[in-house]
């Protein structure tokens, strides 16, 4: 069983070696913020974009409740919360350039002993 502070969720889509040049499409907003470039990131807030959040390369898709995604979706869904979260994807961008940083101290530290 996890420790109750491991992380249980995967940011949506962004792997350690994303660099805003680099990135698909979905990433033209950080270049560029305009509604039109948003237009696909609306997808993370619907319940098949949440759904797949928690169901992306696992092998037992059974094995996750379903209540996962719907608790996040009654959430995500409320009055000016898709806003909210194009806000903090937008924002993103910025902790990229800390992954260095980070993967060092994690290589150093095993916060499981």
């Amino acid at each position: 069983m996890l420790p109750w502070w491991a992380p249980i969720r995967r940011p949506p889509g962004i792997s350690i070696q994303t660099k805003p040049d680099t990135a698909p499409s979905k990433f033209k907003t950080w270049k560029e913020r305009t509604p039109e470039n948003a237009k696909p990131l609306a997808g993370f807030i619907t319940l098949e974009g949440v759904r797949w959040q928690y169901t992306h390369g696992v092998r037992n898709k059974t094995a996750i409740s379903p209540d996962n995604w719907n608790v996040d979706l009654r959430h995500l869904a409320q009055k000016g919360n898709p806003a909210i979260q194009l806000a903090l994807f937008y924002d993103y961008q910025n902790n990229i350039p800390h992954y260095p940083a980070w993967q060092a101290y994690f290589a150093n530290i095993n916060p499981l002993h």
